[in-house]
């Protein structure tokens, strides 16, 4: 099998109708905060979801990243019903392109708690100003504070000790 193949068309399905269902589901949680997401709003959210996917080059398996976004910043004091939707639509598109600016260094969830952090505590719930300012100083002071995190060849010099001195011989 050849790279070109690996990923062939009748491998990666795609998941629309599920997220949309799924999506509407996240009412029930969603509404202890007075927000609701409708079925035609669902429907946009998996088609941003879809996009985003796609004009990131990105694929992921498991639970759509959408869902997670939704479960995180239901919560937000930023979000109200008027304007749930339509964040969670640019959250989307701003995760992927962050997923990419941070190569995959950090998870799924990391990035969020991220995301989430920023959103509240420094972009004031603007999702232009997270996506402009705040994320690239984040990931700019990650680079400086813990270059590990980015470049995992520099974790350990030769002269210090190895994750392998963590542990016991007979581990």
């Amino acid at each position: 099998m050849n790279d070109k193949d690996f990923f062939s068309p009748m491998e990666v399905t795609d998941r629309t109708d599920e997220v949309i269902r799924d999506i509407v589901l996240t009412n029930d949680k969603c509404g202890i905060y007075g927000l609701s997401i409708t079925p035609h709003q669902a429907a946009e959210l998996a088609e941003t979801h879809r996009l985003s996917l796609q004009n990131h080059s990105r694929f992921e398996f498991g639970q759509p990243i959408v869902l997670k976004l939704i479960d995180r910043f239901c919560e937000s004091s930023f979000v109200s019903n008027d304007n749930f939707a339509e964040t969670i639509s640019a959250l989307t598109d701003i995760f992927y392109e962050a997923k990419n600016d941070c190569e995959d260094r950090l998870s799924d969830d990391d990035l969020i708690d991220v995301m989430y952090y920023c959103f509240e505590r420094l972009s004031g719930g603007s999702v232009e100003i997270l996506a402009s300012r705040d994320l690239e100083a984040i990931f700019r002071n990650i680079r400086q504070l813990a270059p590990d995190i980015f470049d995992p060849d520099s974790r350990f010099d030769e002269e210090e000790e190895s994750p392998e001195d963590y542990y016991e011989e007979d581990f």
